[in-house]
């Protein structure tokens, strides 16, 4: 089994968790860089789950949840030759929500 993977196997990355310190400065961005398996490994699927969490330890300002204006861009680059081929797999912008009621343990 030395290098091969099979079609039920799963590989699960995380590469930012919840304990995960957030970044200094305003609009400052987890700069963080996730390497695919080696192209000789078959794939049929690569799921992409992202979790937003208030982050009562922001450092980017003095409000337990950074405003709620968090912004985010999931990116794909690919070497190709001698230049790199960038793909944006996916990106959201939370509401602004200084004051934003959360509906308490329900949710919203």
């Amino acid at each position: 089994m030395c290098g091969k993977s099979f079609p039920e196997d799963t590989l699960t990355i995380n590469p930012i968790s919840f304990s995960t310190p957030s970044p200094e400065g305003w609009v400052a961005q987890y700069e963080v860089q996730v390497n695919f398996p080696e192209p000789e490994n078959n794939w049929r699927k690569i799921l992409m789950i992202q979790t937003l969490k208030c982050d009562s330890m922001t450092k980017a300002d003095k409000y337990d949840c950074g405003e709620w204006d968090y912004i985010w861009d999931a990116m794909l680059f690919v070497p190709v030759g001698d230049t790199v081929e960038i793909f944006k797999l996916g990106s959201f912008v939370t509401p602004y929500g200084k004051r934003l009621k959360m509906g308490g343990k329900e949710g919203w």
